[in-house]
């Protein structure tokens, strides 16, 4: 098994596999998470086969790819879990949006997005780690960490919009009656207060319709 780096000197021959990550959604977790995502390693074999796989369907479709990563640390390692899955966050700034950094979509078939490592493999050469002390429950003492590790990613399509935060507009109340007003108690519940509402229902959210019949009773 090689591993084969998929950058700016090999696009002419890998254009498929070489394009860049969206600026607008960057990994943002730490410099090793960004610099695995966007220099885009991938492994690819030593022979004239693929060694990543694909299927699709009527209902879908799957696509799994081995990225090989360098972690400086167990929480470098981890920390890359979210930053290809995505995860979500509240941002309190005052402008009601979530910040969610978006899983990362594959870069053959890009409606396709991480969504679950079902493997994390080390290997190279192993070192004795001890085990996190601030966990809940017991742990075994010691674990072995590794030089590398390699990353089985599966993506898969999402059934709603996976759209970055910037594509989030909002909107203000501006007073009575309006959809971003609220009456606190303090005042006598008179006064309105404005705040802001992101449409976060634009993204990562499924709707359901169900049939109604309506009768008219003359």
């Amino acid at each position: 098994m090689g591993v084969r780096r998929l950058n700016a000197r090999s696009r002419a021959a890998h254009v498929l596999r070489s394009g860049p990550v969206s600026p607008q959604q960057p990994p943002s977790f730490n410099g090793l998470v960004a610099n695995l995502v966007a220099n885009l390693y991938e492994e690819v074999g030593d022979g004239p086969t693929e060694v990543s796989k694909a299927g699709f369907s009527t209902e879908g479709g799957k696509s799994q790819r081995a990225w090989p990563m360098t972690p400086a640390s167990a929480a470098g390692l981890v920390s890359a879990f979210p930053a290809i899955l995505g995860t979500v966050q509240y941002n309190a700034t005052g402008t009601g949006k979530l910040a969610r950094p978006l899983p990362v979509a594959d870069p053959l078939y890009p409606w396709m997005y991480a969504s679950s490592i079902p493997a994390v493999e080390g290997y190279g050469t192993a070192a004795q780690t001890v085990a996190d002390p601030q966990l809940e429950a017991a742990a075994f003492p010691y674990g072995a960490f590794w030089q590398r590790y390699r990353l089985s990613v599966e993506s898969m399509p999402r059934p709603f919009p996976v759209l970055p935060d910037y594509l989030i507009p909002t909107y203000q109340g501006a007073g009575a009656g309006t959809a971003g007003t609220w009456y606190p108690e303090t005042g006598g519940g008179t006064t309105p207060v404005s705040y802001n509402v992101a449409c976060e229902q634009f993204r990562y959210c499924t709707w359901d319709f169900t049939a109604q019949s309506d009768y008219v009773i003359m």
